[in-house]
């Protein structure tokens, strides 16, 4: 069924990086997993990836508890779990395999998320069952989050007031419910399985789906799907799949690198004298006055410019560093068009945020060569304000630090 069988030569992405780890974990210990449908359906398209807000990857309840176990078991440098077991604020009944050496912060997610690198997410396959007490806790749970919907029915604040106790008489309120919920959706008799999306209707799936699998390739990498994968997007995106529009919900706000931990991005901003938490409540501030998403990021907030800077910071540090022995040669020989090609992204930003009075600056020597490029194309006192303006703790190279835990 999916043609797109060659290798490719070029690095892998992320969300494909964190899937192979995934699907060695599972072959090292015979567990089963299946490509989520948000995944297959674009692999059938393409083969390729573009940044996905939640790669998806489903598990039965009995092969998550293993996939929880062999990944605590391995310990691997940079890898984490995240699930309501281990976290308090964790808000819904999944689990999330996490790159600790990255960073993915969504600020309309908030404090939700302790672990914010870029991740896939173990979209759990519960047995049916009728169980009004699980379905309470999961509704609550998820609406009590950070950033709560607007208009929450009667049953929703029935069900927020319920956690709200549970989590003042439980010392551990998040894992005695990923306990309770374990135990709830352990029945193997059950006829089908459902699947809850964050805060959307269940989608229900006959057992008889995931008893059979192929290979689906993404990237040049072969992963477990349900053999009929026609049947399983038709259950989430309706007969017309073929056709369906794959518009993934984009945050307008997304803090994202690939290399930079986010734990060395949170310090940049403290050292900037901003916190993380300052940024969230901004957020919510926005939302309380009626302001759209759009106008949340244009907001003149200073915490979320200086916010914004800190992952241009890291954007630009990314794209230039691993050219910097190019760009040190072009330097030397003063070929100052060939560098201003080059470094057209920063100045573009650069000039930005010298609008606001506040200079960008990956590092001290990316620094001073765009402060050249600028004298060079007669920007003398742009060159001159920047040097000015440049903070000394954006003058040291961004710390980047695989293995961190």
């Amino acid at each position: 069924m999916n043609t797109n069988e060659i290798k490719q030569d070029k690095p892998l992405s992320k969300p494909v990086e964190l899937l192979v780890e995934i699907r060695e974990i599972c072959e090292q210990n015979n567990i089963d997993y299946y490509l989520g449908p948000n995944l297959v359906i674009r692999a059938l398209r393409s083969g390729v990836l573009e940044e996905l807000v939640d790669p998806l990857v489903y598990m039965t309840l009995d092969n998550c508890l293993r996939f929880i176990e062999a990944v605590n078991k391995a310990g691997g440098p940079g890898r984490a779990l995240e699930y309501m077991g281990n976290s308090d604020t964790y808000p819904s009944f999944s689990v999330n395999y996490v790159d600790e050496n990255s960073t993915y912060i969504m600020v309309s997610r908030g404090n939700d998320f302790s672990r914010s690198g870029k991740r896939v997410t173990v979209n759990i396959l519960r047995e049916d069952i009728n169980n009004t007490f699980a379905n309470m806790i999961e509704t609550g749970w998820e609406n009590d989050a950070f950033n709560p919907p607007l208009n929450l029915t009667g049953k929703k604040k029935t069900a927020i007031t319920a956690v709200h106790m549970i989590k003042r008489m439980k010392s551990n309120p998040g894992k005695w419910a990923f306990s309770y919920l374990c135990k709830v959706y352990g029945n193997a008799s059950a006829k089908q399985y459902f699947v809850r999306p964050y805060r959307r209707p269940r989608v229900y799936l006959p057992k008889s789906l995931f008893q059979e699998t192929e290979d689906i390739t993404i990237e040049g990498e072969s992963f477990a799907a349900p053999r009929n994968c026609e049947r399983y997007l038709e259950l989430f995106y309706g007969e017309d799949w073929r056709r369906a529009a794959l518009i993934e919900k984009r945050e307008q706000f997304t803090i994202s690198s690939d290399t930079i931990p986010y734990r060395d991005y949170i310090r940049q901003l403290e050292e900037s004298g901003i916190t993380i938490d300052s940024i969230f409540d901004s957020y919510l501030k926005a939302l309380s006055e009626n302001r759209g998403n759009e106008d949340i990021v244009k907001s003149k907030d200073r915490a979320f410019t200086v916010a914004k800077r800190s992952g241009d910071r890291m954007m630009l540090y990314e794209q230039l560093y691993p050219q910097i022995d190019r760009i040190r040669e072009l330097r030397a020989e003063k070929k100052y068009d060939e560098l201003t090609v080059l470094f057209r992204d920063y100045t573009r930003l650069a000039k930005e945020y010298l609008k606001e009075d506040l200079a960008l600056s990956p590092s001290e020597e990316l620094l001073e060569i765009e402060c050249e490029i600028l004298e060079y194309n007669g920007d003398s006192a742009r060159s001159e304000k920047l040097k000015q303006l440049a903070p000394e703790q954006h003058k040291k190279p961004l710390c980047i630090t695989p293995g961190e835990n």
